[in-house]
């Protein structure tokens, strides 16, 4: 399985978005609002301080073949007025 891992230098005290997607084979699987929990507790001290700073998400579960199973996250800052960032 490819994968790439970027790493913050340093967490972050800002706003933040998640999006998460779950490539999980076959229909038993957790409820996604837990999975998505599961997740972006794991993320506390290490990307932002604390998951109170997410302002922002998305999750989904996408169906998939046993060897392709994997997470994606993508964890993105926001402005003041929620809006991602410089863009």
């Amino acid at each position: 399985m490819d994968s790439t891992v970027v790493h913050a230098k340093k967490t972050t005290n800002e706003p933040v978005g998640v999006n998460i997607t779950l490539y999980i084979c076959g229909s038993k699987h957790g409820d996604i609002d837990n999975l998505f929990k599961g997740v972006t507790d794991s993320l506390n001290k290490i990307v932002y301080n604390d998951d109170r700073q997410i302002k922002a998400m998305k999750s989904r579960i996408l169906a998939c073949e046993k060897d392709k199973e994997r997470s994606e996250v993508e964890v993105y800052l926001l402005d003041a007025l929620g809006n991602i960032a410089n863009h």
